[in-house]
């Protein structure tokens, strides 16, 4: 990989505006968990070439690894309008926004990527978080519900309906959940902390 960096490097020496060296650039330091230099090739690759959904898709995924949530949201959002169809791009953009704390913004972008992969269970899973953060129990249960539907077994999907379940004072279905969850994960210690505020 270092002679790759080096042929590269030597390209875009030539040949600044070589938008596809700066692109490969950014995945092989990305692979070598170089971010900051990854990210630097993947911003050279979309200002050169501002049509690339990979670029932008690849910047954002970076960026989200290096905590960047502001950078992360614009990557994915370019991402998403040069490709409509990409839940992925739509995903990434609505948790970056989640983390930001724009809820309005997050759920814009969730319900969008739910559109296009209604069956993705990580994107109903941050649809419930968004719900949760913007005091929405109802919608928030309906999400957690269908994630399980769709994953399973989710241990934080399970606290979450719980909580929900506490707050509207449904005791009954928080006690049961609580105990399905303990059930999986019997030292879980936030379920078995609030197991007993179902009695």
């Amino acid at each position: 990989q270092v002679e790759a960096i080096e042929k590269l490097q030597k390209a875009v020496e030539i040949n600044p505006d070589f938008a596809v060296a700066y692109s490969l650039l950014g995945g092989i330091y990305l692979k070598q968990n170089k971010l900051p230099e990854s990210a630097q090739a993947y911003e050279k690759a979309t200002t050169l070439n501002q049509w690339s959904y990979e670029d932008f898709r690849d910047l954002g995924r970076v960026y989200r690894l290096m905590n960047n949530f502001a950078s992360t949201a614009g990557a994915y959002a370019k991402a998403s309008e040069l490709d409509p169809q990409s839940s992925d791009a739509r995903l990434g953009a609505a948790d970056a926004y989640y983390n930001l704390q724009d809820y309005e913004k997050a759920l814009e972008y969730g319900k969008s990527a739910k559109d296009i992969a209604p069956t993705n269970g990580e994107i109903e899973k941050l649809l419930g978080e968004i719900y949760i953060a913007m005091q929405d129990n109802e919608l928030a249960i309906d999400s957690c519900k269908r994630v399980l539907e769709l994953k399973g077994t989710d241990p934080s999907t399970m606290l979450n309906l719980a909580l929900c379940y506490l707050r509207t004072e449904r005791y009954e279905d928080a006690k049961t959940t609580l105990n399905s969850l303990i059930a999986v994960e019997p030292n879980n210690a936030d379920a078995l902390r609030h197991l007993g505020f179902t009695c």
